[in-house]
Formats: C-alpha cells, sequence, structure tokens
C-alpha cells in the first residue's frame, strides 16, 4: 500500500498542476513553470522511497528475493528515466540561462 500512496499523493500533485496549466492565463502560467522542476523532483523522490521500502521488504519479510529483485530493478529503471528527463530538461535551460548571462 506504500508504494500506491506514495503514487497517488505524487499524481495529485502532478495533475492539480496540468489543471492550473489548463485554465490559468498566460502569466499565471509563466509564474506556475518552476513547480515543473519540482514535480520532478518529488517524483523522483518517491522512487527514492519506494526502493528504500523493498530493501527492508527484502530483509523483513519473507517475500521472493527474484520478486523483489525484479521490482527493484523497474523501480531504478523508471527512476534513471526521471533523472535522465531532468538532466536534460532542467540542467540544460540553467546552463543556456547562464551562458544568456555572461
Amino acid at each position: 500500500m506504500y508504494p500506491i500512496l506514495l503514487n497517488s499523493t505524487v499524481h495529485v500533485i502532478m495533475y492539480a498542476y496540468y489543471l492550473a496549466a489548463a485554465v490559468c492565463d498566460a502569466e499565471t502560467i509563466k509564474r506556475l513553470t518552476p513547480i515543473k522542476k519540482s514535480i520532478t523532483t518529488i517524483q523522483m523522490i518517491q522512487f527514492v522511497l519506494i526502493l528504500t521500502q523493498a530493501g527492508f521488504l527484502m530483509c523483513r519479510c519473507e517475500i521472493s528475493k527474484l520478486v523483489a529483485t525484479y521490482y527493484s530493478v523497474v523501480v531504478v529503471v523508471i527512476f534513471y528515466g526521471f533523472y535522465d528527463f531532468y538532466n536534460k530538461a532542467y540542467k540544460a535551460s540553467n546552463s543556456r540561462i547562464s551562458d544568456k548571462s555572461s
């Protein structure tokens, strides 16, 4: 239930942002843009917490090591996808902003 709770919470935040972006005027959307980076960060934190729980499950619960390992690998792959997106979308835009101000 823990991963479901985390994922549901993240999706409520994410879809609240999408709703605001869909119904607000351009100026409000411009002010909300920094929140996108925070949402991606929250998603990555969610996967770290899920992996932490998976580690406890492997150590403390009678769960198949194969199932727990597969689950962990899937979560790591998803985390990497978000991490890669974060680096390409936000680190690159920050370096472009720095280059323009120089």
